[in-house]
């Protein structure tokens, strides 16, 4: 991973000298090398080059989207590149212990992923825009960001909030359920995602974590994506539950994807969506627990 760290920024250094520093290829290696650095911990770097990335994307994508969200003074444009940005720059926050920070960002986050539910797919024009699994992919999404809120207000102690982030995460995450026949059902074991390997498991919250080792955010989904050819590496929002490490989304190395879940067939989307729905509706209730008292 270190390496893969070296080649990012020596292919950063590369396309600033062939194309310039506002390159949409730059921002892709940037996306790319801060997911690596998230894996390897080394989180001031990761939140550099994630932020550096959406400079160059919110100049890019400027009045593309025809909406906008206010994000520490700026206007970003709405658009789902600089969403997937800002839920990494949130993760990197949040493993920097910038609560605060990571809140504002997840907000602003979930703000601009509930501008996009409301957009004409046909605005932009690519396959991605008009797949008819997009409004899934968003909606699930939404949820993750949903849960990384109720993380993080847990950990500031704000347990109403967390309570009523969580709560609703986990009805945007039946909504995200396609219908498929239980697995329980034919005695085979669950699925795995299709692509486990590109996963991380999120600690839970009210556990301490043991050595650091996972974060309580997960990250969201699949490659930023900087053009239909340039694939750029993002994580979603942050979860605050204790799920097999199988079932959470994290960065995923495939190049030209956009979605969050967007590896993931149905069946197995279904499983994420169902395991997901049952770690957010167990924090709810533990929290429910906690507020009653």
């Amino acid at each position: 991973m270190a390496t893969f760290i070296k080649l990012c920024d020596g292919a950063c250094r590369l396309r600033v000298s062939l194309f310039g520093p506002e390159a949409p290829g730059v921002a892709s290696c940037l996306c790319m090398q801060g997911v690596a650095c998230l894996e390897l911990r080394r989180y001031p770097l990761a939140l550099a080059s994630f932020k550096e990335a959406l400079r160059i994307r919110a100049t890019e994508l400027s009045g593309t989207s025809g909406k906008e969200v206010e994000y520490n003074g700026a206007s970003l444009p709405a658009h789902p590149l600089v969403v997937r940005l800002l839920n990494n720059i949130g993760c990197s926050l949040f493993e920097l212990d910038e609560l605060e920070s990571a809140k504002e960002t997840f907000v602003a986050t979930l703000q601009m992923q509930r501008e996009l539910k409301l957009t004409d797919p046909l605005r932009y024009n690519s396959s991605f825009e008009v797949d008819p699994k997009d409004a899934h992919q968003r909606l699930l999404g939404v949820a993750l960001t949903l849960g990384n809120l109720g993380t993080i207000y847990l950990r500031l102690n704000e347990l109403d909030l967390s309570l009523a982030n969580y709560e609703e995460a986990v009805l945007t995450r039946f909504l995200c359920v396609p219908p498929v026949a239980d697995s329980e059902d034919t005695g085979r074991p669950t699925p795995m995602p299709a692509n486990p390997s590109a996963t991380t498991m999120p600690t839970i919250v009210v556990n301490s974590p043991t050595g650091q080792e996972h974060s309580d955010i997960d990250p969201l989904n699949n490659a930023e994506g900087a053009s239909r050819d340039e694939g750029e590496n993002v994580t979603d929002p942050p979860v605050a539950a204790p799920i097999e490490e199988s079932e959470t989304i994290a960065a995923d190395t495939s190049e030209g994807v956009v979605g969050e879940p967007s590896e993931l067939d149905e069946v197995n989307s279904s499983v994420f969506a169902h395991s997901s729905i049952a770690v957010a509706a167990g924090f709810a209730s533990m929290l429910l627990l906690a507020v009653n008292e």
